[in-house]
């Protein structure tokens, strides 16, 4: 078989016990694929399945309602066939099906769920100013919001129909737990962090004019998360100090919390930190990645604690066959284990490799960087809201000063007990 086969079934083997009618089903097959969907807005009546023609498709009336809509599709069809020409046997079965039964135009009269999916795909999806995580995060969203809209049955709400009520049941449910879904309850910061994703996209709706305002204006929505723990400097001169087993497992979980702590950098960028983004000059180690997060500029000259971790690791077997800078265990096991090191280094807090990170952000300020363009190119973030950001670049004597206050304030810690 070559090409693409658009048929139309009826499915004569039910019938719905509510209305009494059998639905129609659309059937696309290439020869790699097959989808098989039911038409939402026709079905048949049990005289109109006997008057169904199977070799045109479609009832011997010729003035059917039904007729009409399946001529639409064929229609459709051969329209966008012709529009995209070779290319339109690269397009998915899928991308057909939403053309030709236009599914894809969206009304305030579509599901609400249609127009948040069509917006993704549209508006985010393939966005390349929105980094990956971001996107990532507006999935996630999305599926929360699905999950709700089957929990409180309304899985076909229009758009137009979807009212502050709805809005503020969705909030409400994030809060919850559900054990029959095997449901936990969200944090009100983490509950907000889902809402916001919504919010923009019927943010966009209003915009577009299909809908009068958007339902989710008013939400009580909190912004400010509870302020993490991090480490004093004695606390982390204490896991610098910490005698532990060269290279065993403790010991490398030690040593990559110190290197978060030292550098700034997020467990997800220490675990792919390869040797080519790490640069040796005169001045000393310059680091320049990105964060894998967000996809932000990273740029900093690496403190002699830093490099001191990387030189005991360079010719360490893992990190030499992977070309990775240190031999990162995985998160469940580091997490578990940095709670291990911490105790038996003395420091009563239960800390996390997001600790380390923010452990950095206090040495960058209590050493005396504040200045926050550097601040923001050494941990990674944003200049966006920052107007002075578009008159000032960070230089390398900036991040050089920035790394000389660092170790100048760590080596006062290192050497108090020893003078």
């Amino acid at each position: 078989m070559t090409g693409i086969l658009l048929q139309f079934r009826p499915y004569k083997y039910y019938k719905s016990a509510r209305t009494g009618r059998y639905a129609i089903h659309l059937l696309l097959q290439s020869p790699f694929d097959k989808i098989v969907t039911k038409l939402d807005d026709v079905s048949l009546s049990e005289e109109e399945l006997k008057a169904w023609d199977y070799r045109l498709e479609r009832l011997e009336s010729l003035d059917s309602s039904l007729n009409q809509r399946l001529d639409q599709i064929r229609t459709e069809y051969q329209k966008l066939k012709l529009n995209e020409g070779v290319n339109f046997y690269s397009l998915s079965l899928q991308r057909i099906h939403d053309t030709i039964t236009l599914t894809d135009r969206i009304t305030n009269a579509s599901p609400v769920l249609q127009y948040i999916k069509h917006h993704y795909e549209n508006a985010v999806l393939h966005n390349g100013s929105i980094c990956a995580g971001t996107r990532k995060n507006y999935n996630k969203a999305i599926n929360h919001f699905n999950n709700f809209l089957k929990f409180s049955q309304n899985s076909k709400i229009r758009l137009m129909d979807f009212s502050r009520r709805h809005a503020f049941a969705f909030w409400d449910y994030l809060l919850s737990s559900n054990r029959s879904q095997g449901k936990t309850s969200m944090q009100s910061v983490s509950a907000t962090s889902v809402i916001k994703k919504i919010k923009a996209i019927f943010q966009r709706a209003y915009e577009e004019e299909l809908i009068g305002r958007n339902p989710f204006g008013n939400l009580p929505l909190v912004n400010n998360s509870k302020q993490r723990d991090r480490l004093r400097p004695e606390e982390i001169v204490a896991l610098i100090r910490l005698e532990l087993a060269p290279f065993s497992d403790m010991d490398k979980v030690r040593d990559a919390f110190l290197f978060s702590a030292f550098t700034g950098l997020a467990y997800g960028d220490i675990s792919r930190l390869e040797k080519s983004m790490i640069k040796e000059k005169k001045e000393g180690y310059l680091l320049e990645s990105l964060r894998h997060k967000t996809q932000k500029s990273i740029r900093q000259y690496l403190p002699k604690y830093a490099v001191a971790i990387l030189n005991k690791y360079s010719s360490y077997t893992q990190t030499v066959s992977k070309k990775l800078a240190l031999p990162v265990p995985a998160l469940e096991f580091y997490n578990k284990k940095i709670k291990e090191v911490a105790a038996m280094a003395g420091i009563e807090k239960i800390i996390s490799t997001h600790i380390a990170r923010h452990s950095c952000m206090q040495l960058l300020v209590e050493s005396g960087n504040e200045n926050a363009q550097i601040i923001n190119c050494i941990m990674g973030w944003s200049n966006r809201n920052n107007i002075s950001a578009v008159y000032y670049n960070v230089t390398e004597a900036n991040l050089l000063q920035a790394r000389n206050r660092i170790e100048t304030y760590l080596d006062k810690y290192l050497n108090a007990d020893t003078q």
